[in-house]
Protein backbone atom coordinates (compact mmCIF):
# COMPACT_ATOMS: atom_id res chain seq x y z
CA UNK A 1 0.00 0.00 0.00
CA UNK A 2 3.26 2.24 0.09
CA UNK A 3 2.41 3.49 3.81
CA UNK A 4 4.49 3.04 6.73
CA UNK A 5 3.13 1.02 9.41
CA UNK A 6 4.49 1.52 12.78
CA UNK A 7 4.01 -1.51 15.50
CA UNK A 8 4.53 -1.87 19.22
CA UNK A 9 4.17 -4.97 20.65
CA UNK A 10 2.16 -6.07 17.71
CA UNK A 11 -0.01 -2.72 18.39
CA UNK A 12 -0.46 -0.15 15.25
CA UNK A 13 0.67 3.36 16.76
CA UNK A 14 1.09 7.08 14.81
CA UNK A 15 4.50 8.77 14.22
CA UNK A 16 3.24 11.14 16.85
CA UNK A 17 3.13 7.72 19.73
CA UNK A 18 6.51 6.86 18.04
CA UNK A 19 8.01 10.18 18.55
CA UNK A 20 6.66 10.14 22.49
CA UNK A 21 7.86 6.73 22.81
CA UNK A 22 11.53 7.47 21.44
CA UNK A 23 12.15 10.59 22.67
CA UNK A 24 10.49 10.59 26.28
CA UNK A 25 7.80 12.82 28.00
CA UNK A 26 10.25 15.41 29.00
CA UNK A 27 11.50 16.24 25.06
CA UNK A 28 7.89 16.55 23.73
CA UNK A 29 8.62 19.71 21.99
CA UNK A 30 10.20 17.87 18.73
CA UNK A 31 7.13 16.25 18.62
CA UNK A 32 4.94 18.97 18.52
CA UNK A 33 7.36 20.96 16.06
CA UNK A 34 7.47 18.01 14.05
CA UNK A 35 3.16 18.15 14.03
CA UNK A 36 3.12 21.98 13.52
CA UNK A 37 5.51 22.02 10.49
CA UNK A 38 3.85 18.96 9.08
CA UNK A 39 0.45 20.32 9.26
CA UNK A 40 1.59 23.74 8.25
CA UNK A 41 3.87 22.35 4.70
CA UNK A 42 0.79 20.35 3.80
CA UNK A 43 -1.60 23.20 3.25
CA UNK A 44 1.36 25.17 1.60
CA UNK A 45 3.82 26.89 3.96
CA UNK A 46 6.97 27.24 3.99
CA UNK A 47 9.19 26.86 6.90
CA UNK A 48 12.78 26.98 7.50
CA UNK A 49 14.71 27.18 11.17
CA UNK A 50 15.00 30.52 12.63
CA UNK A 51 17.82 32.16 11.78
CA UNK A 52 17.65 35.66 13.76
CA UNK A 53 19.48 37.61 11.40
CA UNK A 54 18.53 41.35 9.98
CA UNK A 55 17.52 41.31 6.33
CA UNK A 56 18.74 45.02 5.45
CA UNK A 57 20.68 44.99 3.03
CA UNK A 58 18.22 44.59 0.14
CA UNK A 59 15.96 46.70 1.45
CA UNK A 60 15.75 50.54 1.05
CA UNK A 61 14.57 52.20 4.70
CA UNK A 62 12.26 55.34 3.82
CA UNK A 63 12.28 58.16 6.24
CA UNK A 64 8.78 57.02 7.56
CA UNK A 65 11.63 53.89 8.75
CA UNK A 66 13.67 56.30 10.31
CA UNK A 67 10.77 58.02 12.22
CA UNK A 68 9.75 55.04 13.84
CA UNK A 69 12.97 53.51 14.58
CA UNK A 70 14.14 56.91 16.52
CA UNK A 71 10.86 56.63 18.47
CA UNK A 72 10.85 53.18 19.30
CA UNK A 73 14.43 53.98 20.37
CA UNK A 74 13.64 57.15 22.44
CA UNK A 75 10.16 54.40 24.20
CA UNK A 76 11.38 50.80 24.32
CA UNK A 77 15.34 51.75 24.38
CA UNK A 78 15.46 49.70 21.33
CA UNK A 79 18.55 49.96 18.94
CA UNK A 80 18.62 52.04 15.99
CA UNK A 81 19.62 49.25 13.08
CA UNK A 82 23.16 49.81 11.52
CA UNK A 83 21.14 50.37 8.12
CA UNK A 84 18.64 53.24 9.18
CA UNK A 85 21.83 54.76 10.29
CA UNK A 86 23.35 55.02 6.72
CA UNK A 87 20.09 56.07 5.42
CA UNK A 88 20.02 59.59 3.62
CA UNK A 89 17.20 60.26 5.67
CA UNK A 90 18.35 59.21 8.97
CA UNK A 91 20.34 62.45 10.01
CA UNK A 92 17.54 64.86 8.85
CA UNK A 93 14.46 62.93 10.44
CA UNK A 94 16.98 63.19 13.55
CA UNK A 95 17.24 67.01 13.38
CA UNK A 96 13.64 67.63 12.85
CA UNK A 97 12.45 65.08 15.66
CA UNK A 98 15.05 67.03 17.87
CA UNK A 99 13.28 70.52 16.90
CA UNK A 100 9.79 69.21 17.50
CA UNK A 101 11.05 67.73 21.19
CA UNK A 102 12.58 70.94 22.14
CA UNK A 103 9.51 72.57 20.91
CA UNK A 104 7.31 70.68 23.30
CA UNK A 105 9.26 71.01 25.93
CA UNK A 106 9.38 74.66 26.20
CA UNK A 107 5.81 74.78 25.05
CA UNK A 108 6.98 76.61 21.60
CA UNK A 109 5.33 76.12 18.12
CA UNK A 110 8.25 76.43 15.35
CA UNK A 111 8.34 79.71 12.98
CA UNK A 112 6.50 80.00 10.22
CA UNK A 113 6.50 81.87 7.25
CA UNK A 114 5.09 85.30 6.62
CA UNK A 115 1.96 84.91 4.64
CA UNK A 116 1.52 87.16 1.45
CA UNK A 117 -0.69 90.04 2.55
CA UNK A 118 -1.89 90.23 -0.94
CA UNK A 119 -3.64 86.51 -0.71
CA UNK A 120 -6.70 87.11 0.39
CA UNK A 121 -7.70 83.83 0.43
CA UNK A 122 -5.89 82.57 3.21
CA UNK A 123 -6.73 83.42 6.89
CA UNK A 124 -4.18 84.45 9.13
CA UNK A 125 -5.02 83.39 12.90
CA UNK A 126 -2.04 85.29 14.26
CA UNK A 127 -4.20 88.60 13.22
CA UNK A 128 -6.90 89.73 16.14
CA UNK A 129 -9.77 90.31 13.73
CA UNK A 130 -12.17 92.42 14.76
CA UNK A 131 -15.97 92.34 14.74
CA UNK A 132 -17.64 94.61 12.52
CA UNK A 133 -21.41 93.73 13.92
CA UNK A 134 -23.64 90.43 13.92
CA UNK A 135 -24.43 88.81 10.77
CA UNK A 136 -27.76 89.07 9.76
CA UNK A 137 -30.37 86.22 10.46
CA UNK A 138 -31.97 85.26 7.07
CA UNK A 139 -35.36 84.76 6.85
CA UNK A 140 -34.69 81.36 4.83
CA UNK A 141 -32.94 80.46 8.21
CA UNK A 142 -35.80 81.65 10.58
CA UNK A 143 -38.31 79.42 8.87
CA UNK A 144 -35.67 76.23 8.42
CA UNK A 145 -33.37 76.33 11.68
CA UNK A 146 -30.19 73.92 10.74
CA UNK A 147 -30.42 70.74 12.31
CA UNK A 148 -27.62 71.61 15.02
CA UNK A 149 -29.81 74.58 16.37
CA UNK A 150 -33.02 71.99 15.98
CA UNK A 151 -31.36 70.25 18.13
CA UNK A 152 -30.53 72.88 20.83
CA UNK A 153 -34.04 73.86 20.58
CA UNK A 154 -35.46 70.17 21.71
CA UNK A 155 -33.08 70.29 24.71
CA UNK A 156 -34.14 73.86 25.82
CA UNK A 157 -37.83 72.99 25.38
CA UNK A 158 -37.63 69.40 26.83
CA UNK A 159 -36.83 68.43 30.36
CA UNK A 160 -34.00 65.48 29.51
CA UNK A 161 -30.66 66.99 30.22
CA UNK A 162 -28.29 67.54 26.98
CA UNK A 163 -25.78 64.40 27.60
CA UNK A 164 -29.38 62.49 27.37
CA UNK A 165 -30.35 64.30 24.40
CA UNK A 166 -26.87 63.46 22.91
CA UNK A 167 -27.65 59.53 23.47
CA UNK A 168 -30.80 59.83 20.91
CA UNK A 169 -28.21 61.18 18.47
CA UNK A 170 -27.86 58.26 15.55
CA UNK A 171 -23.98 58.76 15.70
CA UNK A 172 -24.43 57.79 19.39
CA UNK A 173 -26.03 54.64 18.57
CA UNK A 174 -23.97 53.68 15.71
CA UNK A 175 -20.91 54.04 18.32
CA UNK A 176 -23.11 52.13 20.61
CA UNK A 177 -23.22 49.35 17.92
CA UNK A 178 -19.42 48.79 16.87
CA UNK A 179 -18.43 49.32 20.62
CA UNK A 180 -20.72 45.63 21.70
CA UNK A 181 -18.89 43.54 19.17
CA UNK A 182 -15.39 44.22 21.01
CA UNK A 183 -13.98 41.78 23.48
CA UNK A 184 -12.14 42.85 26.47
CA UNK A 185 -8.16 41.32 26.46
CA UNK A 186 -6.23 41.74 29.35
CA UNK A 187 -3.09 43.23 28.52
CA UNK A 188 -1.30 42.33 31.32
CA UNK A 189 -1.21 41.04 35.10
CA UNK A 190 -3.14 42.81 37.62
CA UNK A 191 0.26 42.54 39.62
CA UNK A 192 3.52 44.28 38.98
CA UNK A 193 5.23 41.62 36.58
CA UNK A 194 8.74 41.50 37.53
CA UNK A 195 11.80 40.60 34.90
CA UNK A 196 12.20 37.17 36.39
CA UNK A 197 8.71 36.24 35.70
CA UNK A 198 8.50 36.92 31.91
CA UNK A 199 8.98 33.61 30.15
CA UNK A 200 11.84 34.19 27.13
CA UNK A 201 9.75 32.21 24.36
CA UNK A 202 12.27 30.61 21.86
CA UNK A 203 11.02 31.14 18.12
CA UNK A 204 11.50 27.53 16.14
CA UNK A 205 10.44 28.16 12.43
CA UNK A 206 10.68 30.92 9.99
CA UNK A 207 7.08 30.77 7.85
CA UNK A 208 6.97 32.02 4.60
CA UNK A 209 4.18 32.24 1.88
CA UNK A 210 4.19 29.69 -0.99
CA UNK A 211 3.64 32.39 -3.79
CA UNK A 212 5.84 35.20 -2.13
CA UNK A 213 8.91 33.89 -4.05
CA UNK A 214 11.02 32.27 -1.62
CA UNK A 215 14.56 31.40 -2.30
CA UNK A 216 16.26 29.17 0.06
CA UNK A 217 19.65 30.07 -0.97
CA UNK A 218 18.76 34.03 -0.58
CA UNK A 219 15.60 33.96 1.72
CA UNK A 220 13.70 37.46 2.21
CA UNK A 221 12.07 38.42 5.85
CA UNK A 222 9.56 36.04 7.03
CA UNK A 223 5.94 36.49 6.92
CA UNK A 224 5.61 35.09 10.66
CA UNK A 225 7.93 33.82 13.14
CA UNK A 226 6.42 30.65 15.16
CA UNK A 227 6.61 30.26 18.82
CA UNK A 228 5.37 26.94 19.18
CA UNK A 229 3.76 25.86 22.90
CA UNK A 230 3.55 22.73 24.94
CA UNK A 231 0.10 20.83 25.70
CA UNK A 232 0.07 22.22 29.29
CA UNK A 233 2.25 25.52 28.27
CA UNK A 234 0.04 28.78 29.14
CA UNK A 235 0.14 31.69 26.40
CA UNK A 236 1.94 34.44 26.41
CA UNK A 237 1.16 37.84 28.07
CA UNK A 238 1.70 40.73 26.48
CA UNK A 239 4.92 41.57 28.44
CA UNK A 240 6.42 38.49 26.96
CA UNK A 241 5.29 38.72 23.52
CA UNK A 242 6.75 42.12 23.48
CA UNK A 243 9.85 40.73 24.91
CA UNK A 244 10.47 38.22 22.08
CA UNK A 245 8.77 40.74 19.77
CA UNK A 246 12.17 43.47 20.52
CA UNK A 247 14.62 40.37 20.68
CA UNK A 248 13.83 40.07 16.74
CA UNK A 249 16.89 42.00 14.78
CA UNK A 250 13.98 42.06 12.18
CA UNK A 251 11.21 42.96 13.46
CA UNK A 252 8.16 40.70 12.13
CA UNK A 253 4.57 39.33 13.57
CA UNK A 254 4.68 36.21 15.96
CA UNK A 255 2.35 33.36 15.25
CA UNK A 256 1.84 31.39 18.56
CA UNK A 257 0.91 28.07 17.86
CA UNK A 258 -0.41 25.98 20.93
CA UNK A 259 -0.41 21.94 20.07
CA UNK A 260 -3.26 20.33 22.61
CA UNK A 261 -3.20 17.08 24.40
CA UNK A 262 -5.71 15.35 21.20
CA UNK A 263 -2.75 17.06 18.74
CA UNK A 264 -5.25 19.95 17.97
CA UNK A 265 -3.11 22.67 16.67
CA UNK A 266 -4.18 26.54 17.48
CA UNK A 267 -2.94 29.92 15.95
CA UNK A 268 -3.01 33.40 16.97
CA UNK A 269 -1.26 36.16 15.02
CA UNK A 270 0.96 38.92 17.28
CA UNK A 271 0.75 42.20 15.27
CA UNK A 272 3.32 45.28 16.71
CA UNK A 273 2.38 48.60 15.64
Amino acid sequence: MNRLQLEYHSMIMSVEQAYTLLLGEAATTKCNEYLVYSHLTRVGYILVRHQNVPYYDNIEPTAEDCVWALALSAINNRAVPENLKKSPFFAKVKREMKVIKECIKNQQFPEQKQLDKTDSGVINYGVKVISKGKRKILNDEVENPTEAKRRCLEVATSQKSFLDCLKDEPEYKQFQIIFTKFDIIQMDDNNMVTDDEVRTLPITFDLYLHNDGFKKSTPKPPTFRLIILGVHEPFPTHAEIANTYNLQKYPVPLLVVSVGESKQIQALVYYFS
